[in-house]
């Protein structure tokens, strides 16, 4: 009976072994695909975590543009003004006059030389301006080119490459002025 029992004991552990390996046969698919679906989720909520601050950030963006929106629209409004050639010299030309009425400073304009229309690698028209004119003195100068590069110009200039050397010179002395303006056209 003992043996009978033993053989009952054997038959009985070799159906479990054999119902534990068609488990985990038939089930090994199912096992896999619920690993590869928890990794997915967990690179899914990552995604989404990154996806959240980036729009966070593009909000907060959109707060401060519409909180500074006079400001913004003021500094790219130098850029989208109509170019016209008088308007430039009369904007510069104003000035010298105001100069040369004012007492003893003064700015002789020799040239005015304007060429634009040139397309710049931002997609905006580059115009380049070269002024040549003789000041009275390094104050004038450093006041002039302070007018044509100021922020709150009314024309947003760029100094190309200005080169200037004072010799010591006590008197007026010419200068030329480089300068480029972007504009949309």
């Amino acid at each position: 009976m003992e043996l009978a029992n033993n053989n009952n004991k054997l038959l009985w552990y070799l159906i479990v072994l054999l119902v534990f390996f068609v488990l985990v046969f038939f089930t090994r698919p199912f096992l896999f695909a619920l690993q590869e679906n928890s990794d997915e989720k967990t690179s899914n909520e990552q995604e989404l975590r990154k996806l959240e601050q980036e729009l966070s950030e593009l909000n907060e963006l959109k707060r401060n543009f519409a909180s500074n929106q006079d400001e913004v629209l003021k500094n790219i409004s130098k850029y989208t003004v109509d170019f016209s050639s008088d308007a430039l010299f009369n904007y510069i030309y104003s000035y010298v006059d105001s100069v040369n009425s004012g007492g003893r400073d003064t700015i002789v304009m020799r040239s005015l030389n304007l060429s634009e229309g040139v397309i710049s690698d931002l997609g905006m028209h580059e115009a380049t301006i070269t002024i040549s004119a003789n000041f009275s003195s390094q104050r004038t100068l450093l006041a002039f080119l302070n007018y044509l590069i100021s922020a709150d110009s009314a024309y947003t200039f760029y100094l190309d490459n200005f080169n200037y050397a004072d010799f010591g010179k006590s008197g007026p002395f010419q200068v030329s002025i480089p300068l480029k303006m972007y504009y949309k056209q």
